[in-house]
């Protein structure tokens, strides 16, 4: 099961996200240490991923349709589609 956690702190100022690196079969007979669940979208914007198979390319389509406006609320937008 993966573990995705956000908390926003310092008076909305800052973010602290973290997640685990373990992959895990269905039938979970194969669990390994995987790299972190995390990609940058932009300099300002950090994703958590599950790690499903759409997840690539999702995280390719929004950098691109954000790459020169970056705001928080575009980036979720993005994602959201």
């Amino acid at each position: 099961m993966t573990q995705l956690i956000g908390v926003i702190c310092e008076n909305r100022q800052e973010v602290i996200l973290m997640s685990d690196r373990m992959v895990t079969t269905a039938d979970e007979s194969l669990a390994f240490e995987h790299e972190a669940k995390s990609a940058a979208l932009a300099l300002n914007a950090l994703v958590l991923t599950a790690g499903t198979i759409h997840e690539p390319e999702l995280i390719e389509q929004t950098r691109h349709e954000i790459k020169e406006r970056p705001e928080i609320r575009i980036v979720a937008e993005a994602l959201s589609k």
